[in-house]
């Protein structure tokens, strides 16, 4: 990733992001607007703020118990390096996948090989999808409410088929990556028959991915076997972590005067955060603005909908989105980008 690409990646993210605002204030705002906002309570945007913070502490302290059950441990300043860095990257390209080769990086730098750093980053993942099945009581009593909404049906109907094709496809490499090796030769040789592709580029590309899935299955079975009890704490701090990061919803509804089920605000807000996670635009702007303006409609009032929904990003995305843009300016700087995104792949 070049210099231009993250300017230009970041420029669609902020203009999808303020039109969507845009929009959702435009729909909400009127004459009761104001008078509503002279109910905000201070003290409740701070802890707001406070539990945003703790939320992104904790994301930094898992990372570093994952890679110590993998025999290592990463600086503090490595994982926030690594989080705030990746986080910046994935808001600024399609599908949020920006970050993924940037984290690999930072990962091999502390001497992970790419299928270690890989097993981290899927592991990663999976604890902060095991919280799902934590809530699951919660979200199911609360579905019938949930599902009424259009635009949150249409995001699962679209979820539901990437979800099942994503983890289809992951199986069969994890499971069958000699077949799958077989395969993708054949198609690299199909394709080289019909000159699409010159030389064989590829299949040494397919070798070296393949190879690091090996690597990457030995890593995972330490999180299982030599790494369990670090395993386990791991997915405690992701329980906290993002226990404290649903906290959010209901402290900002009480910081601007409304008064709400902690429990069915915390709920939404989990539900939404999870749709969002595969949408195509970067860093899901657009969706997460119009989608939380369907789903918050639920339990807050329109006039301040619009309001609402614009703290409620800053709170749990723009915020890290603006920290890692410092980090990683100050860590690589503008020019140095592309070294580190790119000399990852060069070397697959």
């Amino acid at each position: 990733m070049e210099k231009k690409d993250i300017i230009r990646g970041l420029r669609v993210f902020l203009i999808i992001t303020v039109v969507a605002i845009v929009v959702v204030l435009l729909l909400t705002v009127d004459k009761e607007t104001y008078s509503a906002l002279g109910k905000i309570a201070p003290l409740f945007l701070f802890v707001t703020l406070f539990l945003a913070l703790v939320h992104l502490y904790f994301d930094f302290l898992r990372l570093q118990v994952l890679s110590w059950a993998l025999g290592k441990f990463i600086s503090l300043k490595s994982s926030i390096e690594f989080t705030l860095g990746g986080l910046f990257l994935g808001a600024i390209t399609p599908f949020q996948s920006g970050g993924i080769p940037f984290q690999v990086y930072v990962l091999k730098r502390e001497g992970f090989s790419i299928g270690e750093g890989t097993a981290i980053l899927l592991f990663r993942a999976i604890l902060s999808l095991g919280v799902v099945l934590v809530a699951l009581p919660g979200i199911i009593s609360y579905y019938h409410i949930i599902s009424t909404t259009q635009i949150v049906k249409a995001i699962l109907n679209y979820l539901f088929f990437f979800y099942l094709i994503a983890i289809g496809f992951l199986l069969l490499v994890l499971f069958r990556t000699e077949n799958v090796r077989k395969g993708l030769h054949r198609f690299g040789d199909f394709l080289r028959k019909k000159r699409v592709i010159k030389g064989c580029g590829l299949k040494r590309f397919v070798d070296r991915i393949l190879d690091e899935v090996i690597s990457f299955k030995k890593s995972w079975l330490l999180f299982f076997n030599k790494g369990k009890w670090k395993t386990l704490l791991s997915f405690i701090i992701t329980l906290l972590s993002m226990g404290v990061y649903f906290l959010i919803a209901p402290s900002l509804l009480y910081g601007l005067g409304i008064q709400v089920p902690v429990m069915k605000a915390v709920i939404l807000q989990l539900v939404l955060t999870y749709l969002l996670v595969f949408v195509p635009t970067p860093g899901a702007s657009g969706v997460a603005e119009l989608g939380g303006f369907s789903l918050f409609s639920l339990i807050c009032p329109k006039e301040l909908l619009g309001i609402y929904v614009l703290l409620w990003r800053f709170f749990t995305f723009y915020i890290s989105v603006i920290l890692g843009s410092f980090v990683l300016v100050r860590m690589i700087g503008f020019e140095k980008v592309k070294v580190a995104t790119e000399r990852d792949e060069d070397e697959k």
